[in-house]
């Protein structure tokens, strides 16, 4: 019997990958563009996706021979796949352990739980565009919200929840995470996307409602750091030159 992590012969992890470099594309302009009907045939993929399929749990058996895993003080990463366009890796925090309010410059990002359940609070700019990721200070728009197992992705834009913080709730999570363009590719102005921390201030002053939050750029904490571990799931075809081409 075939496993359900293969469908038609291919893994559905590797479905996935074909599908997001098949959906976001560099253009001339040198921005990422990408078709809504592709958007959301792989978002439908990343929807249905498990931690089975990508034998999480072989990874991380291997991820808790590290110490700084294993005594709950590093968040692990798991890279499945790196393009110029786009990257797929799966992160995995302890209990109550948090992922810091940070940004994803001009990125569209997709967060899919697929273990245990998180804390989502995400932030959106308001204003008249001035703001930009980095700046000092910025007014934002927080939405929370709590993601489990089997719940829908979460989705991410550059005008849109692009600052958040992620929290274990319950014991230990993971999430699949999609993001283009990535932190680091190899275009022309684009070889380093920088990530910014930040932290809530006080509530905006002039506005009514505790959702419109300031955040205040810090230094990247230095208690957050990152394990990374092997994926060890089916393979991955991992890239294609084609996938490189801009626009034209």
């Amino acid at each position: 019997m075939a496993s359900l992590r293969y469908v038609a012969g291919q893994s559905k992890i590797d479905a996935l990958w074909k599908q997001v470099l098949d959906t976001f594309k560099w253009t001339q302009a040198g921005t990422v563009h990408y078709d809504e009907e592709k958007f959301a045939s792989m978002k439908r993929q990343v929807d249905n996706l498990t931690a089975e399929d990508i034998s999480l749990e072989d990874s991380l058996a291997e991820m808790r021979l590290h110490e700084g895993f294993k005594n709950e003080e590093a968040v692990g990463s798991i890279q499945i796949c790196n393009s110029d366009v786009a990257t797929m890796q799966v992160f995995v925090l302890h209990k109550d352990q948090h992922m810091p309010i940070h940004d994803h410059p001009n990125m569209i990002g997709i967060l899919k739980v697929i273990k245990g359940c998180v804390r989502v609070n995400s932030y959106t700019l308001i204003g008249n565009g001035s703001q930009k990721p980095g700046c000092a200070i910025v007014t934002t728009k927080k939405q929370t919200v709590e993601v489990c197992k089997g719940d829908p992705a979460c989705v991410l834009t550059p005008s849109e929840r692009n600052y958040h913080s992620i929290v274990a709730l319950n014991g230990e999570a993971a999430f699949l995470d999609v993001l283009s363009p990535p932190y680091f590719t190899n275009m022309p102005g684009h070889e380093l996307n920088v990530c910014n921390y930040y932290k809530e201030v006080n509530e905006t002053e002039g506005f009514n409602g505790g959702d419109v939050v300031r955040l205040q750029t810090i230094p990247p904490p230095e208690d957050y750091w990152t394990v990374k571990g092997n994926y060890r799931g089916p393979e991955v075809q991992r890239f294609s030159p084609s996938h490189r081409n801009s626009l034209q």
